[in-house]
């Protein structure tokens, strides 16, 4: 998960040496268990969602090892630059700067996005627009999966303070209104705290039947 430039500065050349030599390296168990995890036949084309370091992106490239393809989506110049530095022998990997909305993805041009603990750095205003951008570069039947923070009572540990993370029925309803269908859920253990690992289905455009969550209006952002 990257910083929003927009909101921080760019991340120093220290911050970005402690993910390379400290904090990855720390949970590179976890990072090779959550894209095994996603069980990828190594053909897919795959968005990995708020790239940043590209923490998880070298697991993903080196999975699409039979003709798959990533692409490395973000908005900072500063991560996605530190992301081609790592992923750079990598020969299966295009980078995207820039918001999902506008960055011009192709419709139905993906099997898989991947969004791992970045989805409550957007703002609760821009999600439905994040959310349609992506769901419609999806093909059908294609998965969203998504990593987040637990925002359940007592799931307050982690690096995400528990108010500027995502309700579990906030988030469904983002994804329902996008044309996504929650297939499966489960709890994993990131190096610090829990979170939720949801995979979602384009089912092509479905009218949520639940109720509309009450809109935050929090709009801080914490990396991860």
């Amino acid at each position: 998960m990257s910083h929003h430039e927009n909101h921080y500065t760019a991340p120093s050349r220290l911050t970005r040496a402690g993910y390379r030599l400290a904090y990855d390296p720390l949970r590179a168990g976890y990072l090779r268990q959550l894209v095994a995890s996603l069980e990828l036949t190594g053909t897919e084309r795959v968005i990995d969602f708020g790239s940043g370091a590209g923490s998880e992106a070298i697991y993903l490239a080196r999975a699409l090892d039979r003709g798959g393809r990533l692409t490395c989506l973000d908005i900072s110049p500063t991560w996605l630059a530190e992301a081609r530095r790592r992923l750079r022998r990598q020969t299966n990997v295009d980078f995207l700067l820039g918001e999902a909305p506008a960055a011009a993805l192709p419709a139905e041009g993906f099997d898989v996005v991947f969004a791992n603990f970045v989805l409550h750095d957007v703002e609760r205003a821009a999600l439905p627009a994040t959310l349609g951008a992506l769901a419609r570069s999806l093909r059908p039947d294609g998965r969203f999966v998504v990593v987040e923070p637990e925002a359940s009572a007592g799931s307050g540990r982690g690096l995400v303070p528990s108010h500027h993370r995502l309700r579990a029925d906030e988030l469904r309803y983002a994804m329902a209104e996008a044309g996504l269908v929650e297939q499966s859920r489960k709890v994993v253990r990131p190096l610090f705290g829990s979170a939720v690992q949801t995979v979602y289905v384009k089912m092509g455009r479905v009218e949520p039947h639940i109720s509309g969550p009450t809109r935050s209006t929090e709009s801080g952002r914490m990396p991860m």
